[in-house]
C-alpha cells in the first residue's frame, strides 16, 4: 500500500527542485493549492488521473514519485486500461489514488478473476462501502475468524451473526472468542447454549465475561 507521507515528501522535493510554489503547481494542474498542500503533508493523495501530469511537470517518473517501482507499473496498467484485471495485491497498492467509481470498477474485475482472501479484504477495507465489505466478509472461511477481528467494528450485526452461525455449524465456536465483544446478546446466548450442550466448559469460560 502506498505511503502517503513518502509520496507527499517526493512531490514537495520535486516541486522545490523546479522552483515552483504550491500555487503555481496547483494552477497548472487545475486543483486548489490546498489540495497540493494536503498531498505534500501526506494527508491525501492525488488521484491516479493526475499522476502523469504531475510526473511531467515535475520531471520525475511516476514510480519515483510514488516511491515504489511495482506500484508505478500498476498505475501504468490502470492508466493504459490494460484488459488484464489487477491482482488483489495490485489493487491494494493503488486503491488510495483511485476515484470511487474507478475503484469499484477495478474491484469488480479483480473479484471476477480471483477469490479475495481475508488478507486482501483487510487491505482494501478502507476503500469498501459497508455493503460490499459485509458481502465479502460473509463469504470468508470460518477458519479465518481471528483475521476478521480488525474489520469487526465496521461490520453489520447481521454479518457478525452469520459468521457466528457458520462457526457453530462447523464446530468452530471457540474461534469466536476473539469476536465476542462485537457480538449481540442473542448471539452470545446461542453460543453459550451450544457450549453448554457440548460440554465445552473451557471455551465457555472465554465468553463468560461477555454474558
Amino acid at each position: 500500500m502506498l505511503d502517503m507521507k513518502k509520496v507527499g515528501k517526493n512531490i514537495k522535493n520535486a516541486r522545490t527542485e523546479k522552483n515552483m510554489t504550491q500555487l503555481e503547481l496547483a494552477d497548472i494542474l487545475g486543483v486548489s493549492y490546498q489540495a497540493v498542500s494536503n498531498w505534500e503533508r501526506g494527508n491525501t493523495m492525488p488521484d491516479i488521473a493526475k499522476l502523469p501530469d504531475i510526473s511531467k511537470l515535475l520531471g520525475i517518473e511516476i514510480s519515483k514519485l510514488l516511491g515504489d517501482d511495482n506500484c508505478g507499473d500498476t498505475v501504468k496498467k490502470v492508466l493504459e486500461e490494460n484488459p488484464e484485471p489487477l491482482s488483489a495485491n495490485e489493487l491494494t497498492e493503488v486503491a488510495a489514488i483511485l476515484p470511487p467509481k474507478e475503484f469499484k470498477k477495478e474491484l469488480e474485475r479483480t473479484n471476477e478473476n480471483e477469490t479475495l482472501n481475508i488478507k486482501a479484504i483487510v487491505g482494501l477495507a478502507p476503500f469498501l462501502d459497508d455493503e460490499t465489505l459485509d458481502d465479502f466478509v460473509s463469504k470468508v472461511d470460518v477458519a479465518n475468524i481471528k483475521d476478521i477481528v480488525p474489520l469487526a467494528p465496521f461490520l453489520s450485526d447481521e454479518t457478525l451473526d452469520q459468521i457466528a452461525d457458520r462457526a457453530i455449524e462447523n464446530n468452530k465456536v471457540s474461534e469466536l472468542s476473539s469476536l465476542a465483544c462485537f457480538l449481540g446478546n442473542g448471539t452470545l446466548k446461542k453460543i453459550a447454549n451450544h457450549l453448554v450442550y457440548s460440554g465445552d466448559s473451557k471455551s465457555l469460560s472465554e465468553f463468560a465475561i461477555f454474558l
